[in-house]
């Protein structure tokens, strides 16, 4: 079963959540055909920068965009080609995402110089994402000058970095910048109630804050956070379900089977399923079937 996080990342630019103005302008730029060869992508870290910068990818090489011009000014992949699910699934050989935190050397970049020379293998567009791009050493930032300011017409280059006042001012000025907003309480808790929605998880609005402030604004975190929270209470209500499952066939039994000596009451049969804890009274058994604030503070106490 996929992550949270990963089942709903934005596939299309306005699934992007919380970054209007960059989603208007990526949009209309390509809806004109006027994607840019290099972009800085900055802004903290779960803000949605490395998923827009794949979707950049889906939109340069698009194969529905590039037949038909009325698809096309929608300024959005179709996310239905060939090219468009290679990307969504990590397969696209002309789509190539570097993390600079463990290639971060001059090596590596003149490998990407060797490379973006070659004409893209089957797509429209070679596309070169840099995560943690502040990571690069000096050397690195000095080889990659050039390729900024002259990339060959077949290749995009975007520089993703949670850090920007680490990137050289030489690199900056020959990319187009985007900032990237950390996501305020409200639209996560907006975006955590969606995907509850979207997966019938019963969660109060306490929890749903509790969530969203431990993102700290970042969406994935709350996602991911989310997840955890939902693993534990579904562990906790399949035990007790069980055990008011057993308790009821024990019951039915009892009453079908009117010589009960030797049979273990549906009392007991809750002890052995609940570890020995005793429920005096099995018709009240405890059904936490809503996910509540102290649940979320449980996961948050580990």
């Amino acid at each position: 079963m996929l992550a949270l996080y990963r089942k709903y990342r934005p596939k299309t630019l306005s699934d992007i959540f919380g970054q209007e103005t960059v989603v208007e302008i990526l949009k209309n730029a390509a809806r004109l055909n006027r994607l840019a060869h290099a972009y800085l992508f900055y802004g903290p870290k779960g803000s949605g920068k490395t998923t827009t910068a794949r979707i950049i990818a889906k939109i340069a090489n698009c194969e529905k965009r590039q037949q038909d011009e009325e698809f096309k000014k929608l300024g959005e992949p179709c996310n239905q080609c060939r090219s468009c699910l290679e990307i969504d699934k990590g397969l696209a050989v002309d789509v190539i995402e570097i993390d600079a935190a463990s290639n971060r050397g001059i090596d590596e970049i003149r490998n990407l110089k060797e490379s973006i020379r070659v004409s893209p293998a089957n797509s429209y567009y070679k596309v070169y994402i840099i995560d943690e791009a502040h990571q690069l050493t000096r050397e690195a930032f000095n080889a990659l000058l050039k390729t900024l300011e002259e990339p060959p017409a077949h290749a995009i280059l975007i520089l993703v970095t949670t850090e920007i006042e680490k990137m050289p001012a030489t690199i900056v000025s020959r990319t187009q910048r985007f900032q990237f907003r950390k996501l305020s309480l409200n639209k996560i808790i907006e975006k955590l109630k969606n995907i509850a929605a979207a997966e019938k998880i019963k969660i109060n609005d306490g929890a749903l804050e509790l969530i969203a402030a431990a993102g700290g604004g970042s969406l994935r975190d709350a996602e991911s956070l989310l997840d955890q929270v939902v693993s534990l209470t579904t562990q906790t209500n399949a035990e007790i379900n069980q055990a008011q499952t057993n308790a009821d066939d024990a019951r039915t039994n009892a009453e079908n089977n009117k010589s009960q000596t030797n049979a273990d009451s549906p009392t007991k049969i809750f002890e052995k399923n609940l570890g020995g804890q005793a429920w005096t009274n099995p018709e009240k058994i405890p059904r936490s079937s809503v996910i509540r604030a102290e649940d979320v503070e449980r996961i948050l106490g580990q």
